[in-house]
């Protein structure tokens, strides 16, 4: 195996400007276009799952670490408690994304990789403004509350993942109403989340037959969550919509001539997700469960005989305890 030729690097750069010139730039398809343009037969068959295997991957590993609700179940801002003390939350989540790839295991392989991706996040949010009230027992219109998460995932080893990133986020989350008696809490909120490197295979091919690696990850997770609680039993139903970008590097070799090529593009894709909470409340502690869906994405259009991955959606779910104090 030899270096990336440059020849190959600049076909795919004449492509990408033709691409412009005729203004169509998808992201997700330039991916599957540099195979076109580089590999024949099983080859191009095989570089277009690891391009849609990509996808996915960002996707679901971005899940994970959102999740759904973003202050599980409540879906009414903190505000403060007493003039300019805060009310704080802090809660441990796990969450479970349930995730299929497309064939990558090897050329010829004709098995999908499945695995259950669990990941584990601390969530916290700080009440900084208690809002105004619109009429007697209906407050909380225009209160805000600063939002921070942490979290590791645990991407399985044993299907050619090398390592399992981190994650970090910050946002806020704004009311619209505050929980009463008489009201529901109402709350939209909008969170900006760096995640880790992900490396399937290895560059050097000395393991496996290709790599896909995902750097410089970010995920925009805009939210909408209703709730409210019955003595000590709550329920919090929500919508969302998460923006990903990632820069996408996929390296395989090319049978015809024996050389090795790296192919590199920025991917953004985007999905929305339904999820629903229920929860048990004892004063300050707050025991909740979420079960949500992941919508899917455009279908990349790989020039094989198995199903499309991409456009899929998913279940996920988690489990989290919460103090609020």
């Amino acid at each position: 195996m030899s270096a990336v030729r440059s020849d190959a690097v600049v076909r795919v750069v004449a492509m990408a400007a033709a691409c412009v010139a005729a203004g169509v730039m998808p992201a997700a398809a330039q991916g599957f276009a540099a195979c076109e343009a580089i590999f024949t037969g099983d080859s191009r068959a095989f570089c277009a799952r690891l391009a849609e295997a990509a996808e996915v991957t960002q996707a679901r590993v971005g899940l994970g670490f959102t999740g759904g609700n973003p202050v599980p179940g409540t879906g009414s801002t903190l505000g403060r408690r007493i003039r300019r003390v805060p009310r704080v939350s802090v809660a441990a989540r796990i969450t479970g994304v349930d995730t299929d790839l497309p064939p990558i295991s090897s050329i010829g392989s004709s098995n999908e990789v499945g695995f259950f991706l669990p990941t584990f996040n601390v969530d916290a949010a700080v009440g900084i403004l208690n809002g105004m009230s619109l009429a007697p027992t209906v407050g909380g219109f225009g209160s805000a509350d600063l939002l921070l998460s942490y979290g590791r995932s645990s991407l399985p080893g044993d299907d050619g993942f090398e390592d399992s990133p981190s994650s970090w986020g910050v946002g806020a989350r704004v009311g619209i109403l505050r929980e009463s008696f008489v009201v529901p809490g109402v709350s939209v909120s909008a969170m900006y989340r760096r995640i880790g490197d992900i490396d399937f295979g290895d560059r050097a091919l000395e393991r496996r037959d290709a790599f896909f690696g995902l750097s410089d990850n970010s995920v925009l997770s805009l939210r909408g969550t209703v709730g409210k609680r019955l003595l000590m039993l709550g329920a919090t139903a929500g919508v969302g919509y998460d923006k990903y970008k990632s820069d996408v590097e996929i390296v395989l070799e090319n049978p015809d001539d024996g050389d090795v090529y790296s192919l590199n593009e920025r991917v953004k894709t985007d999905r929305t997700t339904l999820f629903g909470n229920l929860s048990w409340s004892m004063l300050i502690l707050h025991i909740s469960g979420e079960v949500g869906w992941q919508s899917g994405g455009d279908a990349l259009p790989t020039p094989t005989n198995f199903e499309s991955q991409s456009e899929k959606g998913t279940w996920y779910g988690s489990l989290a305890v919460r103090l609020s104090i």
